[in-house]
């Protein structure tokens, strides 16, 4: 038997973080959260701020934050490497109380990029003004969840 045919998506599930994580007061409905410490630097020197959660994975202290962009309040938590660490996260982030979550990084393409402009290879540093883009389209896509 295979779990195609033992999959149950009709009753209730045995394990939810729901049960084990207290939902926050006000936390906002709109979330991102981004793999590179980057843009956490970048959020941290261009709003305000504040402490509104914590989360532990794997052992590291992850602090979650709030911030108004645009007359919205949005949360930010820098996420972690790999599917099951932020996939914890995730879990927990909406235990809490997040409803809408972004996932954001330098990883894809560009089109607009030439490579000419930016060869220092895959683990090279990206272009600031490169990372100032992709955070504006991270936050103008957040005010429209």
């Amino acid at each position: 038997m295979s779990i195609i045919d033992s999959f149950d998506n009709i009753s209730r599930e045995i394990i939810s973080p729901q049960k084990a994580i207290q939902k926050i007061e006000g936390f906002p409905d709109t979330v991102i959260t981004a793999f590179s410490r980057e843009y956490s630097e970048l959020l941290f020197s261009s709003y305000e701020m504040k402490q509104i959660s914590r989360m532990v994975a794997g052992g590291i202290k992850i602090p979650g934050f709030k911030f108004q962009y645009k007359g919205k309040e949005i949360a930010f938590y820098q996420t972690l490497l790999g599917g099951a660490a932020s996939g914890g996260l995730l879990e927990e982030i909406i235990a809490k109380g997040g409803k809408n979550v972004l996932f954001f990084g330098s990883c894809g393409s560009l089109d607009c990029l030439d490579v000419s402009e930016w060869n220092t290879g895959l683990l090279g540093k990206m272009p600031d003004d490169l990372f100032k883009s992709i955070m504006r389209i991270a936050l103008e896509t957040a005010v429209r969840l």
